[in-house]
This record gives structure tokens, C-alpha cells and sequence, in this order.
């Protein structure tokens, strides 16, 4: 809480850009910011309504308890008027129409005005406080707190929020962070805008019209969610808005494309050797069928340039099974966004040609594959651009075959891995789409009219058996621990290895893990 004191006002000028950027990046923005972005801290909302109400002035010529500049459309609005009293003469102030209108619509019981911090339409010292929800740093400069300053009674106090994301400097978070600082240098955005950067403080800390009075640094809110919402929360920044919607959705497509690629190559991208050493292969029986599959196809061979395209080919773990069972002839191609994946792959000398690669823009002709096979990777790519891409270079009736061994963790010690590993995932903000478990991986699939699903085949799944240390490590190679600083992963690592130690009736050099194994044929459809 920041407390108002006498001062003679100086001259100042808001930044003329700051109509620029505010009301174009979020004057017509109102319905996706209401719905995307998050509220705040009970704790902060109630520390503010203390703070309000533990206000002494001369009632008789204050005319509102509360002015609410940047209220938006009214995210701490409707929280902060359940913690005052019935009588709180409430102003809400926004210079976007639009917000001002989203917020009447919640019925709140506050009065609403269009206006600005530099020019607040309101007589000197007729405010108890002045409350601002991440907002402030638009509005940090000296002629905006001159005018707060005016309309404060003596004692009367300005009260600052935020909601400050803690974005990692690592993966697809650190991918965030270079978006944003590209799309405001491209609008060339003042700093002073930018929260974080803590440029709004130069000011009102220079003015002598205020001082500090209490800094809390309080738990924030957590965010779950897609990928997608997390796009459509970041689209709320203003900069982000101020750009036309065709340069808005190139950025945020970059986003949305570097995500994967943050997280699978981060998280695959230099643990070959580990993936090798603690993870499964598949069952000979799942070997054998999709080998059968492979091979049951009837197709003009002189169109085909491979026989078999593996995405997401990995260090080759069904790879080195599948040509065993396929004729010396088979033409193969190993595709995978990791070099040193695709490295240790090639070491296997199994007569298969490799490209580095993903599977939205897989490097072959129109109809050249008889057949393309996913193992234990296909969650990673689901999405519809992947799809069409397959399915462009499938022959007509070629077949995507998709393979995954499947972990029962649902029960006592394997339980506590499974929360672990959703724990984790939580962390580093996985999609939900990329968790095999969750099924979203279908939601295309089924949508597109591209595959028809030919069959599907809940089969016994591999035997995995080892010591405490060998379980761990399995639990090392999953993406999500690798995408996290060393440090961290080792954390929670021990912090598991400790509970499985003291888990009643457990040998931990011998634990099992039971899987199943899941088998999905689709044929390519004729293009509609």
C-alpha cells in the first residue's frame, strides 16, 4: 500500500504512445481478455479491503470510497466488492468503452465512468482509495499520479496489484519470454509498460507525493491448462493485440509450433543415451502384427518410395525390433526432431535411411509411403497440420499405424509415481493433448475424416522388473523431468526415491511395473 502526502505538483505528461498501445491492445478486447484472464489472490483482495476500510478521513467530503483505475472489465471489481460493505460508494474508471461495458454487465453495483488517470473527473480530496489491479504501469507517469494524488483525501491511500507470471528461464517458458520481447520491439513498446521491468516505479518512488507504506509478495494463482489456453491468455497482452490479426497469429503460431519442439526436443533432445538404456522395447506380438499390417498392403510398387515412414523414430526402440520381422527389401525411413536421437539410431547399423524432421512438414512426395508407424510419439503430434500431413504422403488406403506401451501406475506405490509425474507436467505447463493417458490425442483424429480406424488391440504389454534406481531412472527418460534444470529434477527424483524407500512391503531391488499394450490401425481415406 502506497500512502499520499503534501507535495507541490510538478508538470508531466503521460507518454502519448500509451493510447496507442492501451487502446488499441485492449480497447476492443474485451470479451477474450473476461474470459482468459485470471482473477487474484483471495489473500490480496482481503489485505485490500482491510486496507480500505482501516482508511480515517473526513467523511463528510469523501464522495467515493473506492476509485478503481484500469478496472478493466472488473476482474478484482467483483471480488474486492464482497469484502466491502453494502454502503462502499465504489467508481470503476477504464478508457475502453468496451471494458466499461463487459463490467456493467456483472451488475456489481459500483458506478462506472470512461476516463483516465492523468485527467480523473473528480473533485480534489473526494477519494478514500485508489486501487489499481495490473494496471498501474500504464499510468506511472507524473501527471497520472499528480491527478491520483488530487483526488486522494489526506491519508487517503493508492493500493497496487499484480498478478506477476514466473516464467522459467528454460523451455518452451524461455520461448514466452523471446515472443514477447520480439512483439514489443516490433511495436516498439516503452518499457515503462512492461511490468517486470519495474520502470513504473522511477516516478512515483521521484515524486515525494506518496510513500510506501506495505510491499506484500503473496502466492499467485496457478495456471492448469492446453496449450490452447494458454495462447488464448497470452493474446490478452495488449502489444499482442495491437498487431493486425494476421502478424498476431504468425506470432502466437510460433508459439504454438515451438511448444512441441521445446518441450519433446527439450525433454528428448539430449537424453539419447538414457532413453536408450532405461526404456522398454514392445512385445513381440505388437512387433509381429504391425509387420503383418505392413506387408498385407496392396499397392502400385513402383509409386513407393518407402515401405515403412517411423515418426518420432526416437533412438529406434521399435525400429531395430519392426525390420527383423520385414523382408531385406523393405525400404525404411526413420524420422525424428532429435539429432542425437537419430545419432544413436543410425549406431544400430540396421539398414534404414534416417531424416531429421518433424511430422508436420514430413519431406516426401504426394502418396509415397505405404505405411506410417508411430511408437510410443504419435500424442506428440495429433494435431490436424500433422494429420494432413500424413496423410499426403500415404497412398491411398496406407495405413498409420499407432503403438504405445502403457504403464499401470494406478495403485499403492505406483500411484505416488503416476502424482509425481502429473505433478511435474503441471510444472512445466505440459498440454494436455501430449499425455497418452488423457486420450486428447484423438480429438483430431476422429474429427478429420482424413483415417478411419480399421482396429484396435488391448494387448499383454512387456515385463518390467528392476531395483528401486532402475525405476527412477525409467522415470528420468519422460520429457517433462528433462525440460526442468538439473537441480530440480534431481529434487524430485529423491524426493520419490525417499517415499518408495519407506513404502510398506516393498523390495526395492525388485519392483514391477505392469504395462498393457495399445495397438491402433487406421487406413487413409480418399481426400473429401
Amino acid at each position: 500500500m502506497i500512502d499520499s502526502r503534501s507535495h507541490d505538483e510538478s508538470d508531466g505528461k503521460p507518454d502519448a504512445h500509451i493510447s496507442a498501445l492501451a487502446a488499441g491492445g485492449f480497447g476492443t478486447n474485451s470479451s477474450n481478455y473476461e474470459a482468459h484472464r485470471p482473477g487474484y489472490n483471495e489473500e490480496a483482495v482481503r489485505i485490500i479491503a482491510q486496507a480500505v476500510t482501516a482508511v480515517s478521513c473526513a467523511r463528510e467530503a469523501i464522495q467515493y470510497h473506492v476509485l478503481e483505475l484500469g478496472a478493466g472489465t472488473g476482474k478484482l471489481t467483483q471480488q474486492l466488492v464482497k469484502e466491502l460493505s453494502g454502503n462502499t460508494k465504489y467508481l470503476a474508471l477504464d478508457p475502453s468503452k468496451d471494458f466499461m461495458e463487459a463490467l456493467e454487465e456483472k451488475s456489481l453495483g459500483v458506478k462506472t465512468v470512461v476516463g483516465s488517470a492523468d485527467n480523473i473527473p473528480l473533485p480534489d480530496h473526494s477519494v478514500q482509495a485508489v486501487v489499481c489491479a495490473q494496471s498501474f504501469h500504464w499510468f506511472s507517469d507524473p501527471a497520472s499520479l499528480k491527478s491520483i494524488h488530487r483526488v486522494l483525501a489526506p491519508g487517503g491511500i493508492l493500493g497496487l496489484v499484480w498478478n506477476k507470471k514466473q516464467l522459467a528461464e528454460h523451455g518452451w517458458q524461455k520461448k514466452i519470454t523471446e515472443n514477447f520481447e520480439e512483439v514489443m520491439e516490433k511495436f516498439g513498446a516503452s518499457r515503462r509498460y512492461v511490468l517486470h521491468e519495474y520502470e513504473w516505479k522511477e516516478d512515483i518512488d521521484g515524486s515525494q507525493l506518496f510513500s510506501l507504506s506495505q510491499h506484500y509478495d503473496l502466492p499467485g494463482f496457478a495456471f492448469h491448462g492446453t496449450m490452447e489456453q494458454l495462447l488464448s491468455m497470452i493474446s490478452t497482452v495488449s502489444v499482442y493485440n495491437s498487431l493486425t490479426q494476421h502478424e498476431r497469429d504468425t506470432y502466437l503460431n510460433k508459439l504454438r509450433d515451438g511448444h512441441v519442439s521445446a518441450l519433446a526436443v527439450g525433454g528428448f533432445g539430449k537424453n539419447s543415451s538414457n532413453y536408450e538404456a532405461n526404456r522398454p522395447g514392445y512385445t513381440q506380438e505388437a512387433v509381429r502384427i504391425i509387420a503383418q499390417a505392413v506387408l498385407s498392403g496392396s499397392f502400385v510398387e513402383e509409386t513407393m518410395r518407402y515401405h515403412v515412414l517411423e515418426l518420432g523414430a526416437g533412438t529406434g526402440k521399435l525400429t531395430q525390433q519392426l525390420v527383423k520381422e520385414l523382408p531385406t527389401a523393405t525400404k525404411y525411413l526413420a524420422i525424428d526432431p532429435s539429432r542425437d536421437f537419430l545419432n544413436v539410431l543410425e549406431e544400430k547399423s540396421l539398414g534404414v535411411e534416417t531424416v531429421l524432421g518433424s511430422a508436420d512438414k514430413i519431406p516426401l512426395p504426394d502418396h509415397s509411403v505405404q505405411a506410417v508407424v508411430c511408437a510410443q510419439s504419435f500424442h506428440w503430434f495429433s494435431d490436424l497440420d500433422s494429420l494432413k500431413s500424413i496423410h499426403r504422403v500415404l497412398a491411398p488406403s496406407g495405413i498409420l499405424v499407432l503403438l504405445w506401451n502403457k504403464k499401470n501406475l494406478n495403485d499403492g506405490w505406483r500411484k505416488k509415481i503416476l502424482e509425481q509425474r502429473f505433478e511435474v507436467m503441471r510444472k512445466v505447463a505440459a498440454d494436455t493433448r501430449e499425455i497418452f493417458n488423457t486420450g486428447e490425442w484423438k480429438t483430431d483424429i476422429e474429427r478429420c475424416e482424413l483415417f478411419s480406424l480399421s482396429k484396435y488391440l488391448d494387448l499383454q504389454g512387456v515385463e518390467f522388473r528392476g531395483s528401486l534406481e532402475q525405476i527412477l531412472s525409467n522415470l528420468t527418460t519422460v520429457s517433462a523431468y528433462n525440460v526442468l534444470p538439473s537441480e530440480e529434477r534431481e529434487a524430485y527424483i529423491d524426493d520419490l526415491r525417499t517415499v518408495l524407500r519407506n513404502w510398506p512391503g516393498v523390495d526395492i531391488n525388485d519392483m514391477e511395473i505392469p504395462y498393457t499394450t495399445d495397438l491402433y490401425i487406421y487406413v487413409a481415406q480418399n481426400e473429401i
